[in-house]
């Protein structure tokens, strides 16, 4: 089972949050063998997501975290692979999209691939809500974090 995350780049952590996110990462753990986790890793709620996966990993290793690249060159990451955020980088095929477009596409594909969308949407504008939005449509399993 794939899973991907959709939230706001301005997202701050409340109390109890983590928590909750781990309980909902628990729960989809128990329904499958099997449990991929794909992160955006832009903005406060993709790092939020990212880093739960990364303590859950430590309880549960055998589910495996990848991070999504926008973009075919991001050399940041290899920091975030040396410390075990993430099990590999994974670039879509999206050197034909305009880079301002990258981002959008990238989530786009995310959503297609994913099983199960955790999302954290507040505010009904912006690219994560249009995310969230375009799961919907494709009739994605949706749970939120709110």
């Amino acid at each position: 089972m794939i899973v991907t995350f959709c939230g706001h780049r301005d997202f701050q952590a409340k109390r109890g949050e983590e928590e909750k996110f781990c309980k909902i990462l628990e729960s989809i753990e128990a329904e499958c063998q099997t449990l991929i986790f794909y992160c955006g890793g832009y903005g406060n709620f993709d790092r939020f997501a990212s880093y739960c996966v990364y303590k859950f990993k430590r309880l549960h290793p055998l589910i495996k975290s990848y991070y999504i690249s926008p973009y075919l060159s991001e050399t940041h990451l290899q920091k975030k692979l040396i410390e075990g955020y993430y099990d590999g980088v994974y670039y879509p095929s999206l050197e034909n999209i305009p880079q301002r477009f990258a981002i959008i596409k990238r989530n786009e594909w995310m959503v297609d691939q994913a099983d199960i969308i955790v999302s954290c949407i507040s505010n009904p504008c912006g690219g994560a809500a249009r995310t969230l939005e375009y799961a919907r449509r494709k009739g994605k399993r949706i749970i939120s974090l709110m």
